[in-house]
């Protein structure tokens, strides 16, 4: 074999093996990123509604989705709280 040959074949399989090695990682981190959102949108639904029972909020759901309304109660009452005493711990002291 040449040395041109030699180096030509080492850098294809260097180049094969880094495809291979990229294309099946991202994959299983993708699906697992994804199951983690779908996870972590569940517990904040289910956070929002706890929260608004336990304050004696009455959350009228009619015809909208259950979930959407947990996950707005629990942006109103979760999220936004926190920013707020965020944002007043900042505040100078007079």
């Amino acid at each position: 074999m040449s040395r041109f040959t030699k180096i030509w074949t080492v850098g294809a399989v260097f180049a094969a093996i880094l495809v291979l090695g990229m294309s099946t990682s991202s994959r299983s981190v993708q699906a697992s990123d994804e199951f983690n959102r779908a996870q972590d949108e569940q517990q904040m639904i289910q956070t929002g509604l706890k929260i608004a029972a336990n304050s004696g909020i009455n959350l009228t759901i009619g015809n909208r989705d259950p979930d959407m309304v947990g996950l707005g109660s629990y942006l109103v009452n979760v999220v936004a709280v926190a920013t707020a005493v965020i944002q007043t711990q900042k505040l100078p002291l007079r």
